[in-house]
């Protein structure tokens, strides 16, 4: 890569200026008159893999044992792909080539005493005879980064330098005297004479001076990508003091010349050194020799900083003036002022530093998944539109898709009292950006002619999983990521027309946040999605002759709400038209106030859930039919289980120790949230609603059994003792009871007895039969059941709550007002004293909660069979059967108002209290025209009608047959009060004026 430096100031003139993957360095002031500017970086890619394998299990059930069962199938899901920048590659003779700049890890986290460089531009790879060393950075105890590397130990291949082969010579290249003005440079001697070390015993340097200030000169660069460290204006002076400071730490920590610095040692340095490394040597004949190479170690470089390794424009000042376009994806630095002015600023990828920083763009500005940061100030401007956008990245291949953030858009300031400020001209757009002011007593403007979007990506993730064609599972994931806005100072957002905040987080750990827009502010939640199919099959034996099928299927489907937050130390919304919170939070510590001269709405977000459930069983062959019997056939079971629930994510609007304020010029509807204000909490509007969400579930199971098949089984006389003395000792083990357990005992011992004696007399002899029949059996139930809940709202405070509807002033044809009401429904006030003033009515009203289940189940049989033996004949039975039941229930959320001290209760027309209860130690009501206090009734009814018919035909000695049929009904209805609706006081008694 090409490189222009200057040790002071540089100024340009050109049409077009390209730096592609090379430096530009000043060490003053670097200007330019400049018509289009591409700065241009080595795009690259980092590819995180998944390979193996997942493995599924289940149990088959024996008659008196379990297996396991398993199988096995490949893992590879698509890559997780980041965009990131490279190191060019260099190619020089006799040198192998540099690399890419990156290094492979294992997928593991990293050491928080030592970080490896990643993917900086700094770190190059060392394969073998590689000139450029890779970065190393150490992470000391307060979090400040040394950096070391980068050090060429190449042999320059020009005129300028002389490779010297002479094994008593102290350097292995040498300046040729006549560019380097017949003058001695200051060397790595002095360091050596510091240290009381003869320089010419000390092992033989890479260098003379004049190229060992060079390679420091490179070192600075590639480090910090900067002319010269901080406080320094040139080469011999910073040498001088590096080397300095680098005996001095040798001393005291007792270094060995030649020996790099551990990274114990690395953590201990409290200032930028220089130290003696010894590095290998390829020298042009291909022979490696060993030399001392000065080696720079410098505090307080953030990881990935800054470059010299790729594009880079720097400066101790950068002031760069355009008529055109500029592009940025490299780094632009200045020590201390970067000041860009262009038609278009485009930073794609690239990184822009400097202690104050202005951007300018007559057109837009775009910070596309770039960084940039300062100290004290920074200042960026669009004449149209400004964008800050994190960028994604998507992967799918056969086994599913990734979906990724590769590159976060960011700015910050981390100065104490620094100024972070945006404008555009038109709308300022912020797509999942990292905004961040660290500075206690500073302050962040964010600010729009037209709209402030605060928007989102989208992150997801899907996997399809195959064991065979009826095993399989398929899952996927989806999050919405917003915009990330933090200080500790004032923050402030404003627009001409519309804010809108979609999941994001605006934060000010201590100072005050302002929101203000000229119409709209809506602050709306984003959604995490996530879903689940998973069907299994497989198939075991259950016996000997038998064999099962279990069949399984799961699904599941789900939506959360991400809620967007506005905090700070007090929070202020002021808005020109309406104020929306939807499943979403505005916050303080202090006071919050929100004011729209419309509406102001605070709202829910839906979440849902659906699932549904699989669970069958499929017997087939020869199996238990019960008792002395088997069964040859097939038997299935199956149950589902169907569900679906909708709930509702409530806003807050809260303050910890302030108040809070809602005013509107319009009317302040607050549904399913909570507004908690611990010193009191202030609502006015024309018409006030305080009401509840509305919250469903709805169910669906089901139940099948089919059987069919020929059964063989033994009875009568003895068989029949035997098998009733076999259940009674069975149930005798299976239950705890001791009372039970004496009594299942003494009916197996009677069986036992009259067993013996119906022996001796021959009852039983006579009496043993075998009976053999073929036929089938089905049943099937269906229950559904169906729920709603009102989700109320609350307001609470530990001081004085006040509502007042002020209604628009119009009135009826007597002279009352046409509206201003508050309507409060299934929800709860609670404050010290609480005053509700309507200039129309006050409506206190519970909402509805309804229950509905229903069941329908029938089954049917038919079979034929024979019997030998005692009574011999021929069987003919069928038999159907059907149920209906269902039932209703309505129940109710009361509003409950209440005064630990006093309730004032004040209405132009009416006061309506209908299932709901006001309290107070204190009432006092004043109620223009009707005062109607209802209490409502709780209701649940129950039907059921049962059928069922038989007929049994039996041929043996003579014809029988016989029929049934049966049929039952029942109807419930239950109704009570469960809330009674008043008004109730405690000591400070009533004062209610009609």
């Amino acid at each position: 890569p090409a490189q222009i430096l200057s040790g002071g100031a540089m100024h340009i003139n050109a049409d077009t200026l390209t730096n592609d993957k090379s430096s530009i360095m000043a060490g003053g002031t670097l200007s330019g008159n400049i018509g289009t500017l591409d700065n241009t970086e080595v795009p690259g890619e980092r590819v995180i893999t998944d390979s193996g394998s997942v493995t599924s299990y289940w149990r088959d059930h024996h008659t008196g044992t379990d297996s396991t069962g398993h199988s096995t199938a490949d893992y590879k899901p698509p890559a997780i792909i980041q965009e990131i920048t490279l190191t060019p590659t260099i190619y020089k003779e006799k040198a192998a080539s540099t690399g890419s700049g990156t290094q492979v890890s294992a997928l593991t986290g990293g050491s928080v005493d030592q970080v490896p460089a990643g993917a900086n531009p700094v770190n190059a790879t060392n394969n073998g005879g590689a000139v450029v060393s890779p970065v190393t950075q150490v992470v000391q105890a307060g979090g400040t980064v040394v950096s070391s590397g980068g050090v060429n130990t190449g042999i320059p291949n020009n005129s300028l330098y002389t490779v010297n082969p002479d094994p008593h010579s102290h350097y292995l290249v040498e300046t040729d005297p006549r560019f380097a003005d017949y003058r001695q440079w200051l060397s790595s001697d002095y360091m050596l004479q510091v240290l009381s070390l003869d320089p010419s015993a000390v092992q033989k340097r890479l260098g003379d001076g004049f190229y060992e200030q060079q390679l420091i000169r490179e070192q600075v660069a590639q480090l910090t990508g900067r002319r010269f460290l901080d406080g320094y204006v040139s080469d011999e002076e910073q040498y001088r003091a590096l080397m300095n400071n680098g005996a001095t730490f040798a001393q005291e920590y007792q270094l060995t010349v030649g020996v790099a610095l551990s990274a114990d040692q690395m953590a201990q340095l409290t200032s930028d050194i220089i130290w003696l490394v010894e590095k290998d040597v390829l020298l042009p004949d291909g022979q490696t020799v060993r030399a001392l190479v000065p080696q720079l170690y410098v505090r307080g470089v953030q990881n990935g900083e800054l470059s010299a390794s790729g594009a880079l424009i720097a400066g101790d000042n950068v002031r760069l003036a355009l008529s055109g376009d500029l592009t940025n994806s490299g780094t632009i630095a200045g020590s201390n002022v970067v000041s860009l002015t262009a038609g278009n600023i485009r930073n794609v990828g690239g990184r822009i530093n400097g202690n104050d920083i202005g951007l300018q763009a007559r057109t837009d500005l775009d910070n596309i998944g770039g960084r940039i940061e300062a100290v004290n100030s920074l200042a960026l401007s669009a004449g149209r539109d400004l964008n800050v956008v994190s960028t994604t990245g998507t992967q799918t291949n056969l086994q599913g898709s990734r979906t990724n953030i590769n590159r976060v858009g960011g700015l910050y300031v981390t100065g104490d009292d620094g100024l972070l400020a945006v404008n555009a001209g038109r709308d300022l757009n912020l797509l999942a950006a990292q905004i961040g002011n660290s500075g206690p007593g500073g302050e962040t403007i964010l600010a729009a002619g037209r709209d402030l979007n605060l928007g989102i990506v989208t992150e997801g993730a899907s996997n399809y999983l195959v064991w065979d064609k009826k095993n399989k599972r398929s899952d996927s994931t989806r999050s919405d990521v917003g915009t990330m806005i933090q200080a500790q100072g004032d923050i402030r957002l404003q627009a001409g027309n519309d804010i809108n905040a979609k999941a994001a987080g605006v934060e000010s750990s201590q100072g005050a946040l302002l929101a203000t827009a000229g119409r709209d502010v809506t602050l709306t939640a984003g959604e995490t999605y996530r879903f689940v199919d998973e069907a299994h099959q497989h198939k075991g034996k259950s016996g000997m002759l038998s064999s099962k099928t279990y069949i399984t299927r799961d699904i599941l489907a789900e939506t959360t709400a991400q809620a967007a937050t506005l905090s700070g130390d007090t929070a202020t919304v002021l808005a020109g038209r309406d104020i929306t919170v939807q499943g979403s939070n505005v916050v303080a510590t202090h006071d919050v106030n929100l004011a729209a001269q419309g509406n102001v709405t605070v709202g829910t977000a839906r979440e849902t859930s659906q699932e549904e459930h699989l669970r069958q069983v499929k017997t087939s062959g020869l199996f238990s039919g019960g008792g002395f019997g088997f069964t040859i056939g097939s038997k299935s079971e199956k149950t589902t289980l169907d569900g679906q629930t909708v709930t509702q994510a409530g806003s807050t609007i809260g303050s910890v120790s302030g108040q809070v304020s809602i005013t509107s010029g319009l009317d302040t509807h607050i549904t399913g949230s909570d507004i908690i204000g611990t010193q009191g909490i202030n609502v006015l509007a024309r018409n006030i609603t305080i009401d509840a969400a509305q919250e469903t579930a709805r169910n669906k199971t089901t139940y099948e059994f089919k059987q069919s098949g020929l059964s063989v089984s033994l009875g009568g006389g003895i068989i029949d003792t035997a098998q009733n003395l076999m259940n009674y000792s069975q149930r005798a083990g299976e239950v705890s009871d001791s009372r039970l357990q004496a009594l299942y005992g003494y009916k197996a011992a009677k069986e036992i007895k009259d067993l013996g004696q119906a022996l001796k007399k021959g009852d039983l002899k006579k009496d043993v039969s075998l009976n053999v029949s073929i036929g089938s059996s089905k049943f099937k139930s269906e229950t559904v059941t169906a729920e709603t809940f009102a989700r109320g709202s609350t307001l609470t405070s530990d001081e004085d709550i006040n509502l007042t509807a002020t209604g628009s002033g119009a009135q009826t044809f007597d002279g009352k007002a046409a509206d201003g009401d508050v309507n409060i429904i299934a929800s709860t006030v609670t404050g010290q004293n609480v005053s509700i003033t309507a200039a129309k009515d006050v409506n206190l009203q519970s909402a509805e909660n309804t229950y509905q289940s229903n069941t329908k189940s029938g089954g049917s049989s038919f079979g034929v069979g024979w019997s030998f033996g005692a009574n011999p004949g021929l069987l003919i039975q069928g038999g159907k059967s059907s149920g209906k039941a269902g039932g209703t229930g309505t129940t109710h959320t009361p509003t409950l108002v209440t005064a630990r001290d006093t309730l004032t209760i004040t209405s132009g027309n009416d006061t309506n209290i209908i299932g709901a209860q006001a309290r107070g130690d204190t009432v006092n009501l004043n109620v223009g025209r009707n005062l109607n206090i209802a209490s409502l009734q709780d209701t649940e009814t129950y039907n059921e009608h049962n059928s069922s018919g038989g007929f049994s035909i039996g041929f043996g000695h003579g014809m029988s047959s016989t029929g049934s049929f049966s049929q039952g009904k029942m109807n419930s209805d239950y109704r009570s009060i469960i809330y009674q609706a008043g008004i109730y006081a405690g000591s400070g008694g009533f004062d209610i004026e009609v």
